[in-house]
């Protein structure tokens, strides 16, 4: 494993597993269902079969984030629990920590960035662990910051250092309250960080100006990448907004950047239907890839049909790109013709359908862009 700056990250022990005071979750639900998903996972921890069996319903059944963290660190080799009552088992642990950082959960994405930094049991990658690990910040989990400065300022986990990253997420923290002492301790490591940036892998990528989506290299854009392209439905008061932060098949979404709501014809009328979302991400990485818009609404409509809160995504280093997505791939809907996106572009080819309560759900007239982007 490569050198850490700070050997105690991922080290767990019975009793001392999941008190974190000094991290914090900004959900709610997170800190409403934590004591009881702490207490259940420490009375497992210490051989309380029955602690182990509605630790693993709250995860395996409920999919909540807290349990799957919670089951996750007990799986654990390094956690020194009873292995009469709970087994030792790395492949079940990097599930449970993949699925709750996928819900969106700080402790999770934190975990999970661990398992993908350490390659732990998966093949290393540590873009996609830095990735998580800001998202794990963003989510006020605070210890994530030490493992970012220490990646990016000393070349933890092979990481090619990025100081003036490493100088970003230092800023951050110091408006986060966290303890002066951390603070300065950070701040030297900072400090003598070299002025080289970029991690290796983005160096090859830039050398070789592809990018590993198969999209060729942007030559516009407004606002750095990756963005994720990606469907949903919303009807009604259910519709997104500008800002949002949602999972995004096995990425997460830093905020909704860019919305247009599509209309489709249907007969000699026109419906309004879902949306076509653009996301500043956390992560270059994509598990459902669609080549074309068609990909990614008839991807969509499966995973949800199923029951499944997956959506098939694709990506792009610069926002433009994104949203030209959906005119260079003009969908076709269940009559074989394209999707109309602006309201107005609707009324020209005819009257909206009158059973359609339109005043309710055309909520995106036309696209919206975010300030700034």
């Amino acid at each position: 494993m490569p050198r850490t700056l700070f050997p105690w990250i991922g080290v767990f022990a019975a009793g001392a597993v999941f008190a974190a005071p000094a991290l914090a979750d900004r959900d709610p639900r997170w800190v409403e269902d934590a004591p009881f998903y702490d207490d259940l996972a420490e009375a497992a921890c210490f051989g309380d079969a029955d602690a182990f069996f509605n630790l693993s319903v709250g995860a395996d059944m409920s999919r909540n984030p807290v349990a799957l963290t919670n089951l996750g660190l007990i799986l654990l080799p390094s956690a020194d629990c009873d292995r009469g009552s709970v087994p030792e088992d790395r492949a079940w642990a990097n599930q449970t920590f993949r699925l709750a950082a996928e819900r969106g959960y700080g402790r999770g994405m934190y975990h999970w960035g661990l398992v993908l930094l350490e390659g732990a049991g998966v093949d290393a990658d540590p873009m996609a662990g830095l990735g998580w690990m800001e998202g794990a910040l963003e989510e006020g989990w605070l210890e994530a910051g030490f493992v970012l400065i220490g990646a990016l300022a000393s070349g933890d986990y092979g990481v090619t250092p990025d100081r003036a990253r490493a100088e970003r997420v230092l800023a951050q923290l110091e408006t986060t309250g966290m303890a002066e002492g951390d603070l300065n301790w950070l701040r030297s490591v900072v400090a003598a960080a070299p002025e080289t940036q970029g991690t290796a892998a983005q160096t090859a990528q830039a050398e070789t100006g592809a990018q590993d989506t198969g999209q060729p290299a942007a030559s516009t854009g407004t606002a750095e990448g990756p963005f994720e392209v990606y469907v949903t439905g919303g009807h009604g008061q259910d519709f997104p907004q500008l800002g949002d932060v949602e999972p995004i098949g096995s990425n997460f979404a830093k905020e909704t950047v860019f919305i247009a709501q599509w209309f489709y014809r249907n007969g000699e009328c026109w419906v309004p239907s879902g949306h076509f979302l653009v996301g500043n991400a956390f992560i270059n990485r994509n598990e459902y890839a669609a080549a074309t818009l068609e990909d990614l609404l008839e991807g969509s409509n499966t995973y949800r049909a199923n029951g499944d809160d997956g959506r098939f995504v694709t990506h792009f280093e610069t926002l433009d790109d994104g949203i030209d997505f959906q005119f260079r791939n003009p969908a076709l809907y269940d009559d074989g013709l394209p999707l109309l996106w602006t309201e107005a572009a609707a009324n020209a080819w005819g009257p909206p359908c009158e059973r359609t309560p339109v005043g309710a759900m055309v909520v995106y007239p036309e696209p919206v862009r975010a300030p700034g982007y």
